[in-house]
């Protein structure tokens, strides 16, 4: 069953009802190798053992985003004539341990299956995206988790610029391979658990 959390994005409810969840935005990290999948497990550990909160970093580019979403939103509205609803973060008793943050569901969140993600990029980065045509790879996970965690069969792909044309794609669900996207990401929280079990109670 999916719960939608009812506190706005950005807002301290819907950060700590984030914390120690895998959210849709991590998983290219959570089910890569390396140091920056080690630093999010060990991150990821102090919140659920401690509730150790540390400051989140937002890059320029990540506020500029967060600055011009509504006037997208607006925008893929007026584009596409869909009716989208804002959302909270959207939790699966299924999956337990993750998360996603949608920018938007088409209709109502109670049985819709589409899903809307918003991107803000400079320029020159909506100008490659309409000459490669594809998803961009930083975001290929993040759209997929979306769809296994909120239950989705189609997630459109708005890219907007307020001196650009809009990249918009309509990306299905059997554009990815769900089956290895959710082994991975249970076998990441399965390591966190273990990891978590054996850190100290707080003082």
């Amino acid at each position: 069953m999916i719960t939608w959390h009812d506190a706005p994005q950005g807002s301290d409810e819907w950060l700590d009802a984030r914390m120690g969840l895998l959210t849709a935005s991590n998983f290219k990290t959570a089910l890569s190798k390396g140091s920056t999948r080690d630093t999010l497990m060990r991150k990821m550990a102090a919140e659920i053992a401690w509730g150790a909160k540390d400051e989140g970093y937002k890059s320029a580019a990540m506020q500029r985003g967060n600055d011009l979403e509504a006037e997208a939103r607006k925008s893929f509205t007026a584009d596409t004539g869909l009716s989208v609803a804002e959302v909270g973060l959207a939790t699966n008793s299924k999956l337990p341990g993750m998360g996603a943050s949608l920018d938007g569901i088409i209709g109502s969140p109670a049985g819709s299956t589409v899903g809307l993600e918003i991107k803000c990029p400079l320029a020159g980065t909506l100008a490659g995206y309409h000459y490669d045509g594809r998803i961009p790879s930083a975001y290929r996970e993040q759209i997929a988790a979306q769809m296994l965690i909120c239950e989705l069969t189609t997630v459109h792909f708005y890219a907007w610029h307020p001196d650009c044309s809009p990249f918009h794609l309509v990306i299905a669900r059997d554009h990815f391979d769900m089956v290895k996207l959710e082994a991975g990401a249970t076998a990441f929280v399965r390591e966190l658990n273990d990891f978590v079990s054996k850190l100290p109670t707080r003082f």
